[in-house]
């Protein structure tokens, strides 16, 4: 009983962020306030209007555009 009553105080997981991956022959374009927890583009990325991208780490490959 004791372990169930300690579970229930457990704080709840924290949220992850989507990962945008852009792999190479690939497309996306992408608008607006945006958040990711990883970034990887090896195609060609659009960022159109204001764009504003937070991510917790960014890796643009060689074919990136």
């Amino acid at each position: 009983m004791l372990g169930c009553a300690l579970l229930a105080l457990a704080p709840a997981a924290s949220a992850q962020a989507a990962d945008l991956l852009v792999l190479q022959g690939e497309t996306a374009e992408l608008s607006g306030a945006l958040t990711y927890g990883f970034v990887y583009v090896d195609g060609a990325l659009r960022l159109t209007g204001d764009t504003g991208i937070v991510a917790g780490s960014v890796y643009l490959g060689p074919n990136a555009s």
